[in-house]
């Protein structure tokens, strides 16, 4: 019984990280244009840009912008990359400044801390390619890539990170629950063999 409910609890589990990523590698795959753009429209220097450097500028961004995507699915496929507890701290340390409370944590996919570190990488390869080209540094409060919180692919990436927390809390109290289950069997197969020496 308990292997069934830590079976589909599992299941959950990996349907929710399926879907966050399936999210995300969407959102990053147009990360790197859409930031460089913003940088190249707002920097005063970017009218000396020579066309054909900024059609390479273009073309790298998309390229990093696919090449991010495949990372972050690659890296994140394993449910295992996704265990941790939500940290408002990582919020902060992740560059998102605003205070957040315990639940929101919970709705905010940089507070999946092994997840958002793979994440948020792009971004120091964002500035390396924007420094490459001449263009300003981040200038958002806070800087860095944010989680989505509009609609993508019909999905919404807060409610998707609230499936994954609430998934995770069932895949741990399903393991507790299968652990005790162990230990109450040994117990008796060892007071059974008590009972019968």
């Amino acid at each position: 019984m308990a292997s069934d409910s830590l079976d589909a609890a599992t299941s959950r589990l990996s349907a929710a990280i399926a879907d966050i990523l399936t999210l995300v590698c969407e959102d990053i795959q147009g990360y790197p244009e859409a930031e460089l753009r913003r940088r190249f429209v707002e920097s005063a220097g970017a009218d000396q840009m020579p066309d054909a450097t900024l059609k390479a500028l273009r073309t790298a961004a998309r390229e990093l912008g696919r090449a991010s995507a495949d990372d972050v699915r690659t890296r994140l496929h394993d449910p295992q990359q996704w265990r941790g507890e939500p940290d408002g701290e990582g919020l902060r340390a992740a560059g998102h400044l605003r205070e957040v409370a315990g639940d929101e944590a919970k709705k905010d996919l940089s507070a999946v801390r092994p997840a958002w570190t793979v994440i948020a990488a792009i971004d120091a390869r964002v500035e390396a390619l924007a420094q490459q080209h001449g263009l300003t540094a981040d200038d958002r409060v806070p800087k860095g890539y944010t989680p989505p919180k509009r609609f993508i692919l019909g999905k919404h990436l807060p409610t998707l990170v609230e499936h994954f927390w609430k998934a995770l809390d069932d895949v741990r109290r399903a393991e507790d629950s299968a652990r005790q289950t162990d230990v109450e069997s040994q117990k008796r197969r060892r007071a059974e063999r008590w009972a019968a020496e």
